[in-house]
């Protein structure tokens, strides 16, 4: 049985003592209001302000994408995870739009809240899915992926997705049966590990879960601000530490750029380092990876073709497409398999040319940049003030990037250095070695405090956080093949 059947009969009460469904419009700050959005929302609160809500199929990222409008003016979009109430409310009411009014604004997110006439219930949203899921059947079961699947490759970071996501949500459908004193000790480690590996899994699935706990948290609100209820502040926390991270993440779309990041990681590096991976290449005839390319090439939206020349459209397409996991891993593992070999036959060309000498082959790859850039980077001031000793000089430092430069990871640093463009990796290194630098205890400080000492800008459009991007590099340092590494060196191990 499923969790949610548990406590299937107290939600479906708590949804039908509202009358009404709640939608959230995001996306004010770029539509006809932006110039004065925190105004408009104010003001469109107060006054309880009537807009329609109508489908926008020429969309050109979401087909599904549903417009919020008053009279001529485009107000915001019905945020993602409140689309498949949309639908089954227009279904209901064999009706091409809904009409609702605001009822709350929130400035700091740019959020309005709307009230629409009608209910959905969780049996209204599996029916619904249930449909979905055999138009997605329809849109991908033809596609032939027989050789991917015959040699799949499967990332820790997926699986550790899936798992973080399903038992938030589990967490989140137990609270309706209590809470205890060891509630927000149990609620800490899972919200952590959710925000270090959720991004890894935009499949179909996924994003349900995702949808489902923001579900879940407000009818949880409503429970606890029942007439007669004692409002208690420490369950309220708890609900906030939750419905903040993962409203953040679907509510108020701040996360394409790390989904971007997160995406073109996986396939280009996680997935083809896998073991399995390099079991593949080190023993499939080369006719192997010419039928997974193929059927890389025939996945539909021409998605292969997009991830070479548009990476960022090519994260973006794949998050509104809501493709099931037995489709979309298939094709991230094709991907990966690709590229891995490309990078193989590319390695081996490049071998043969400088007659496998490989201080030809290293100067080829341009090791002395990354080597010379992270060396002036840790000798910058805010290295000495943020260290935890006086042993990790200047000589230390030049000893430790040279000494990582040598070993078996310096070729794929050094590759990952020369990319340019779009896909350019070089704030990411730099994270990365910053990051796990800290977590072996040579720096000491929150990873934010250390990126703003940094002082590196990624992501200037975030003007209220600027060096979070950073921040962000550094705690996926840990994920690196050479994490292990590092620690050692530090640790003085051979």
């Amino acid at each position: 049985m499923k969790i949610e059947d548990v406590y299937k009969i107290e939600i479906n009460d708590l949804i039908s003592r509202r009358d009404s469904t709640k939608f959230h419009i995001t996306g004010i700050r770029h539509c006809d209001f932006k110039d004065k959005a925190d105004d408009f929302i104010r003001d469109a609160a107060q006054k309880m302000q009537n807009v329609i809500l109508l489908p926008e199929e020429a969309n050109q990222y979401d087909q599904a994408s549903v417009v919020c409008r008053s009279g001529n003016k485009k107000i915001g979009y019905v945020s993602v995870y409140d689309l498949e109430k949309y639908q089954i409310l227009a279904r209901k009411d064999d009706s091409d739009h809904l009409t609702g009014h605001f009822f709350f604004g929130n400035t700091g997110d740019h959020l309005l809240d709307l009230s629409v006439p009608g209910i959905v219930t969780l049996d209204d949203i599996r029916d619904y899915r249930k449909e979905v899921d055999r138009q997605k059947k329809e849109q991908y079961g033809s596609w032939k992926h027989d050789a991917i699947k015959r040699f799949l490759v499967h990332s820790r970071l997926q699986d550790d997705a899936k798992a973080c996501i399903i038992q938030m949500k589990e967490f989140v459908v137990g609270l309706f049966g209590g809470y205890g004193s060891t509630t927000q000790e149990e609620l800490s480690p899972k919200l952590e590990q959710y925000k270090e590996s959720s991004q890894y899994d935009i499949s179909l699935e996924g994003q349900r879960d995702r949808w489902d706990i923001l579900r879940y948290l407000d009818y949880l609100y409503d429970r606890w601000h029942m007439p007669g209820a004692i409002v208690d502040k420490y369950f309220e926390d708890i609900l906030t530490d939750v419905s903040s991270q993962i409203g953040g993440e679907l509510g108020r779309n701040v996360s394409y750029e790390y989904y971007i990041e997160r995406l073109s990681e996986l396939v280009t590096i996680h997935l083809p380092s896998a073991e399995t991976a390099q079991h593949y290449l080190n023993t499939l005839p080369n006719t192997a990876f010419d039928d997974i390319r193929q059927q890389v090439e025939n996945f539909p939206h021409h998605l292969y073709h997009l991830f070479h020349t548009d990476p960022k459209e090519f994260v973006r397409i794949l998050y509104y497409a809501r493709i099931p996991r037995k489709y979309l891993d298939p094709f991230l593992s094709g991907i990966a398999l690709v590229e891995a070999y490309a990078r193989k036959q590319q390695k081996l060309t490049m071998n043969s040319k400088v007659n496998l000498n490989p201080e030809v082959l290293k100067e080829e790859l341009n090791y002395f940049a990354p080597t010379n850039s992270l060396q002036r980077l840790l000798k910058q001031p805010w290295f000495a003030e943020l260290r935890t000793s006086e042993h990790y000089d200047e000589a230390w430092t030049d000893a430790f990037v040279e000494a990582l430069m040598d070993s078996e990871y310096g070729e794929q640093i050094a590759r990952d250095w020369a990319v340019q463009g779009k896909r350019e990796r070089k704030p990411q290194i730099k994270g990365h070695v910053v990051g796990l630098l800290k977590d072996a205890g040579v720096l000491q400080g929150s990873y934010g405090r250390i990126a703003r000492a940094v002082g590196i800008i990624v992501n200037k459009e975030n003007k209220k956080d600027p060096y979070k991007t950073f921040s962000d590099y550094m705690t996926r340092g840990k994920k690196q093949p050479y994490a292990l590494w590092v620690k050692e060196y530090v640790e003085g191990k051979d």
